[in-house]
C-alpha cells in the first residue's frame, strides 16, 4: 500500500472517531495527566529494555483539539514529568520484564 493512501486512511479514522466524541463524548473516558504518567510507566516497566521509545505525546495544533484536559503542556514538558514519576517510583525500562538490557 502507497504512503499516501495509508495516510488518508489514518486520517479518515482519526476523523470518525472525533466526530464520534463530539456526538458522544460520554462513551469516551479521557485519562487525567496524572493517570496517563502511571499508564505509560506501568506500560514501560513491562516492555523489553532493548526497545527504543519514540516518543510517549505528541503536540497538535489547538484547532484540531476537540479537548484540552491538560491545558497547552508541551511534549518536553510531559516527558519530563514523567521521567520525575518514574525516579520517584524507583522504576525504569524493564524492570517488570524479566529481560536484560543488551550491552
Amino acid at each position: 500500500m502507497r504512503d499516501d493512501v495509508l495516510w488518508r486512511k489514518i486520517a479518515r479514522v482519526i476523523l470518525l472517531i472525533a466526530d464520534e466524541y463530539l456526538s458522544n463524548p460520554s462513551d469516551f473516558r479521557l485519562f487525567t495527566l496524572e493517570e496517563y504518567i502511571d499508564f505509560v510507566i506501568d506500560f514501560i516497566e513491562r516492555l523489553n529494555p532493548n526497545i527504543v521509545i519514540e516518543r510517549f505525546a505528541g503536540e497538535v495544533p489547538p484547532r484540531f483539539l476537540v479537548s484540552k484536559p491538560w491545558k497547552s503542556l508541551r511534549y518536553d514538558q510531559v516527558l519530563s514529568m514523567i521521567e520525575k514519576r518514574m525516579a520517584e517510583r524507583d522504576t525504569w525500562q524493564g524492570r517488570k520484564s524479566g529481560n536484560q538490557v543488551d550491552r
